[in-house]
């Protein structure tokens, strides 16, 4: 019985996960019509959803980059106190310092503007942009009404070929256990 269960439990999150992807590829292939004029709404993100964007653009600017980036964002994550990712990444017992650290060693190694200017004009990368449309895939997926830090952190993870994707499964961090995590909290 105990195996039939495991059978179902994983067929269950392997059916969601392409459900994620047939989603993403569809998001991709209007945004590809649209010649990539497709945004995410932001009054579907959560508060601290957010303020993550609104610290990762203070991120930016303090390392002298001119996009905001899904790296940007996951740190501004990681330094909050609150939120779902944070939960999440706490039960997964996934060590938060290393992950700032390698994101931190990440973005040192960007190349920097450097203009203290405050008119500077901030920009969010493609792949931010990516990410926030992903997310909103996830929130659908998890029947909510709103994108909070855990469907961004689920966008990053899907997205294999992000260097924040890349430090998350160098931690230890799988899209299966942060689905898994998200299900059961």
């Amino acid at each position: 019985m105990r195996n039939v269960q495991r059978l179902i439990a994983f067929v269950s999150d392997s059916i969601m996960i392409i459900y994620a992807y047939i989603a993403i590829f569809l998001i991709m292939f209007m945004k590809l019509i649209n010649k990539n004029k497709i945004y995410p709404s932001w009054s579907l993100l959560s508060e601290i959803a957010r303020k993550s964007i609104y610290d990762a653009k203070l991120i930016a600017e303090a390392y002298g980059h001119e996009e905001v980036t899904p790296e940007h964002i996951l740190l501004s994550i990681i330094n909050q106190d609150q939120g779902v990712s944070i939960e999440i990444l706490n039960n997964l017992n996934i060590d938060i310092g290393l992950v700032k650290s390698k994101l931190e060693d990440y973005l040192r190694s960007l190349p920097s503007v450097r203009e203290n200017r405050e008119d500077m004009e901030m920009f969010m990368s493609k792949e931010l942009v990516d990410t926030v449309l992903i997310s909103s895939v996830f929130s659908k997926i998890n029947r909510q009404n709103w994108i909070g830090t855990h469907d961004i952190l689920l966008s990053i993870l899907i997205q294999s070929d992000i260097q924040a994707s890349k430090i998350l499964r160098s931690c230890g961090l799988t899209l299966r256990s942060a689905l898994n995590s998200t299900k059961n909290r």
